[in-house]
């Protein structure tokens, strides 16, 4: 429970950085952002990819002496559905990785941006969603460590 709380009071906390954020670096610095930020949704896909598969991977080659000495077939089917998995999300990425992308960065990225450039007060709004989450992640928090 202590555990689970202390999760969930860092991710409110780390949530309420990315509401800050406009306030923090200013528009100069977002405006400069937002190309980072559009390179980052394009190769987003491909580290996904690689994540899943070096989790794969490591999972199995832990699992590999008891899966060789064993014979259980559900690990083989575990395992081979895997790497099937894997092919199939990496195939399906790249034939889509494009319209992802355009559709990501047209419908998400480059609209809030924007607004947070030309809106002062919704910038100044997600300022205050950052400090209700900073202080609810504090407060879990605290919670957590009364506990512990």
């Amino acid at each position: 429970m202590v555990k689970l709380l202390l999760i969930v009071g860092m991710c409110l906390q780390d949530f309420a950085f990315f509401f800050a954020v406009p306030e923090l670096f200013g528009k100069e610095r977002l405006a400069q952002f937002n190309n980072w930020i559009i390179e980052g949704v394009k190769v987003a896909p491909g580290l996904l990819i690689a994540l899943f598969t070096t989790t794969i991977g490591l999972f199995f080659s832990f699992w590999a002496p008891y899966l060789y000495k064993s014979g259980e077939t559900w690990m083989y089917v575990l395992y081979y559905s895997c790497v099937f998995l894997t092919i199939v999300l990496a195939v399906l990425i790249a034939a889509y990785n494009k319209p992802i992308v355009n559709h990501t960065t047209e419908k998400w990225v480059n609209p809030i941006l924007n607004r947070l450039l030309e809106d002062k007060n919704y910038s100044m709004r997600a300022l205050k969603y950052a400090a209700i989450l900073y202080s609810l992640g504090l407060a879990v928090l605290i919670v957590a460590t009364i506990l512990s």
